[in-house]
């Protein structure tokens, strides 16, 4: 199969599910500094462990269900008590793009995808870390958009898309190269 066959969406909903499994909700409160997890020291974000393990717990059965959306997971998390409705959609609507966006690109890296970009939402306002993504323009597959990771989102209620690119579009040409050598 290659990047030009039809992609079920089954096949990135087992991989989104995977990378939920297994990160659900580390982000929150945590942040990536030279490849390890630490406190954010903004603490409006910041949670307790057993907080964490209840997010952990809400995102990984909310895809253990088939078609699980942010609104299921929001629901679970705003029953727990422990946040209010506000906060468990954003949170729900940013772990489960997360988890989508990581399902993608593993599915998209076994179909032959060999670049991506990142492209801002309709929505976007001010200059912040998703600018900073969409300035690098196309990078390989395997590659992160600088510091902040291998795709959005890149902040909470990031609405922002990753494009994949294949061979056969001229943006990736300089990566169709670089493959072959």
């Amino acid at each position: 199969m290659d990047a030009t066959d039809r992609v079920e969406l089954v096949v990135l909903n087992k991989a989104a599910r995977n990378f939920a499994r297994k990160r659900a909700a580390e982000m929150v409160g945590k942040k990536w500094v030279n490849g390890h997890l630490v406190d954010n020291p903004r603490a409006k974000w910041a949670i307790t462990d057993t907080t964490r393990e209840v997010l952990r717990e809400a995102v990984k059965q909310a895809f253990s269900q088939e078609g699980g959306a942010p609104a299921d997971l929001s629901k679970r998390i705003e029953e727990s008590g422990i946040f209010g409705e506000a906060r468990a959609e954003m949170i729900a609507r940013t772990e489960m793009a997360r988890a989508q966006v990581e399902g993608a690109l593993v599915t998209a890296g076994e179909v032959g995808v060999i670049a991506k970009r990142s492209e801002l939402s309709n929505d976007h306002e001010g200059q912040d870390e998703c600018d900073e993504a969409a300035d690098l323009g196309v990078i390989a597959i395997d590659d992160d958009f600088g510091e902040h990771g291998s795709g959005p989102p890149f902040h909470p209620n990031c609405a922002c898309a990753i494009v994949f690119l294949t061979a056969a579009d001229a943006e990736a040409q300089e990566f169709v190269h670089a493959e072959a050598e």
